[in-house]
């Protein structure tokens, strides 16, 4: 694994400089983007981690919004490496590369302390298992339309709710379609992937899902210097994970010290991309109060 790092930093108006690195993984290159703003309000820095389908150019927007609020954004992009050992287990190499990501924003930026990690869709699932495996790199963990949030989910029941819902379905692939900040790479990456290997990818479909994530949000709220505050939000008009399914497995969102629908009723699973400063202004408040109930339960242990 390489760690050596460079950026090229480029101007974003006069609020935020921009950076680009990348770091070699056992899955490939894991692309990741910096947003510095000129003044920091906090040395916490708010890192979002991409769902299946995101790049960095889809999660571009919700960046600038939290740099435009002067916190230190980063945002990272998985590689869809073209071999098998990496599509066997999703989770545990794309929570690497959150920590090899992590590793290379340290020795770039040394006064950095722990993060407010954010993950979208998949990304909730990866982001919960690094929290757990490295309590004392995230502050507080905010998963948004979560995966694993649905007891016994598969990759097909997921497709099968999706096509199904033929309103839905058309009008969530219409936005993905037209949205201009949409990673229209990586989906081509993976339908090469399943091209090339079709086997492989129907044995994923029907046997490697997000995997039930709902046992770790407990572990991660207990007692002790490895809690780690964390909350939900989800979108109203998903058509991957519905809301009514997510409150029915998580006991109304219980198993969370946080959980928040988000207040647009047209919000669907898209919505970190689609309503990036509403999603953005959620997520700054949720990490601000769940340092107030982290500081509750401190007093109270």
């Amino acid at each position: 694994m390489s760690q050596a790092l460079e950026f090229n930093w480029g101007k974003a108006g006069e609020q935020f400089t921009v950076g680009h690195g990348s770091v070699s993984t056992a899955g490939g290159e894991v692309n990741f983007a910096v947003k510095r703003p000129h003044e920091l309000v906090s040395l916490h820095p708010m890192v979002v981690v991409p769902g299946f389908t995101d790049g960095l150019t889809g999660l571009n927007r919700l960046t600038n919004a939290y740099a435009e609020a002067r916190r230190f954004a980063v945002a990272l992009e998985h590689p869809r490496a073209d071999h098998p050992d990496y599509e066997d287990d999703p989770e545990g190499h794309k929570a690497d590369n959150i920590r090899v990501v992590f590793e290379a924003i340290s020795q770039q930026f040394p006064e950095l302390e722990a993060a407010d990690l954010q993950g979208h869709s998949d990304g909730g699932s990866n982001g919960s298992r690094f929290a757990l495996e490295h309590p004392e790199a995230v502050r507080s963990l905010i998963v948004m339309a979560s995966g694993g949030l649905i007891a016994g989910d598969t990759q097909l029941r997921i497709i099968h709710r999706a096509v199904t819902n033929p309103e839905l379905l058309l009008e969530w692939t219409k936005r993905i379609a037209t949205h201009p900040l949409f990673s229209a790479q990586l989906i081509g990456s993976s339908l090469g992937f399943i091209r090339r290997h079709p086997q492989k990818a129907i044995e994923e479909a029907a046997f490697i899902s997000s995997a039930d994530i709902r046992p770790r949000f407990p572990v991660l709220s207990q007692s002790g210097p490895k809690r780690v505050p964390n909350g939900a939000i989800q979108f109203k008009r998903d058509v991957l994970f519905p809301l009514d399914m997510v409150l029915d497995s998580t006991d109304n969102g219980k198993i969370f010290d946080l959980f928040e629908i988000f207040p647009d009723h047209s919000a669907g699973h898209l919505a970190p991309q689609d309503h990036p400063r509403k999603v953005a202004g959620l997520v700054l408040k949720m990490v601000d109060d769940l340092q107030v109930i982290k500081a509750t339960h401190d007093v109270a242990a």
